[in-house]
């Protein structure tokens, strides 16, 4: 069976139409006539009560435990209550997405058939991923720390045009899932279900990318490839930051020169406080 491919947000959130599963004849939303393609449908009320996460349209009772075991898995990772992150999220469906999409900050469209079709393990990473699309979206500050920080600044404090924290490809146990056409979006998504999952590698690579989820400093050289460990000559966390460091630092850019890009992250800690408007 192919893996399934996961969508990054679209720049601009769609408004929901929901009612069910797919609708036929031209009917949309409760008017419409749906068919439900992945069985019989389940209670979803204790996602609504313990997570404030409404699961549109009809829901097995199978993806229901496994959006409920992804929420929870998420809760016990992070440092405010889900719900402190999260509320107001709705799961809908959408039959002409792939798999699964982030729309914005409150919409989550999943494809019914190939959710139907997926093991519990690949759509509950699906889930922790596209958690990691709404997470970004939650502010504009979001948007803009998460991503910044993940292409970094050069030398003169001009953000880089691309990419710079390592090859998501790289870094963990488990694969990489996203297949937007945004690598930086695609990026941090992928890295939240790594940090969530704790699948970080711990070697340089994997280190550099918990360093940017956890916060911390990381020196890149652009001028090596994001999949090669040459390219972070320096990477520290928060915790280990001081003046010896920071003058360590200095000297690894001034050995760089112009081709070095400082990434400077607060961490998931610092995101997830600034989650709500």
């Amino acid at each position: 069976m192919r893996r399934p491919r996961f969508c990054a947000e679209l720049p601009i959130p769609l408004p929901p139409v929901f009612g069910g599963g797919f609708g036929l004849g031209g009917g949309s939303g409760p008017a419409g006539t749906f068919i439900n393609f992945q069985g019989s449908c389940g209670d979803s009320s204790k996602i609504t009560t313990d997570y404030s996460v409404t699961l549109a349209g009809c829901w097995t009772d199978a993806r229901i435990s496994d959006v409920e075991t992804a929420f929870s898995l998420v809760d016990g990772r992070t440092s405010l209550a889900f719900v402190d992150i999260f509320a107001g999220l709705t799961f809908g469906f959408d039959p002409n997405v792939d798999y699964g999409i982030t729309r914005g900050s409150t919409l989550v469209e999943w494809n019914a058939t190939q959710i139907a079709a997926s093991s519990s393990q690949d759509f509950q990473e699906a889930v922790v991923h596209e958690l990691g699309h709404v997470l970004e979206n939650r502010t504009s500050h979001l948007q803009d720390s998460m991503f910044n920080t993940a292409r970094g600044r050069a030398v003169d404090g001009s953000l880089s045009t691309n990419v710079r924290v390592p090859s998501r490809d790289r870094v963990a146990t488990m694969a990489a899932i996203g297949r937007g056409e945004d690598e930086t979006k695609e990026t941090i998504a992928d890295y939240f279900m790594f940090w969530v999952y704790q699948a970080f590698k711990q070697d340089t690579l994997g280190l550099a990318a918990q360093v940017y989820m956890e916060g911390g400093l990381i020196i890149h050289d652009r001028n090596l490839p994001r999949t090669n460990p040459d390219a972070y000559p320096f990477v520290v966390s928060k915790d280990e930051t001081g003046l010896a460091q920071g003058l360590l630092a200095a000297v690894v850019v001034a050995r760089i020169g112009d081709t070095a890009v400082i990434i400077d992250s607060p961490g998931i800690n610092y995101w997830l406080s600034n989650a709500s408007p």
